[in-house]
């Protein structure tokens, strides 16, 4: 389900699935994180994280996995993955960004304290 799903939400909400793999939000996809998880209730949403972020560097990449535990929150049925290949020049940095978020505040349920920072 990797790719532009707005048009597809609603209909991704009636099939037998129990997981959206790869869904990818914005800004690679159309589909805010949000708005996915209010359609797909009870789906598990396995979240592919925007490779164009990390070529923006380490401070937005940081940036946006904190909006993305946010819009996840309280994080049942939620696994962040990262399906794309990371260009090499950004490939370390930005990894350890998004390891550094998870590692501060990826426990479930996600707590509000660590989404305010």
């Amino acid at each position: 389900m990797d790719g532009r799903l707005r048009h597809l939400k609603d209909l991704i909400s009636k099939m037998d699935l129990d997981a959206v793999e790869a869904f990818t939000p914005p800004p690679m996809g159309d589909l805010p994180l949000e708005e996915a998880r209010s359609a797909w209730k009870g789906k598990v949403i396995s979240l592919n994280f925007p490779q164009s972020v990390f070529l923006e560097g380490a401070e937005a990449t940081r940036k946006r996995a904190m909006r993305i535990l946010e819009e996840a929150a309280p994080g049942d049925n939620f696994m962040p993955t990262i399906t794309e290949d990371i260009p090499s020049d950004y490939r370390w940095a930005g990894l350890s960004a998004v390891t550094d978020v998870l590692q501060m505040g990826g426990v479930c349920p996600l707590s509000h304290s660590f989404l305010k920072r």
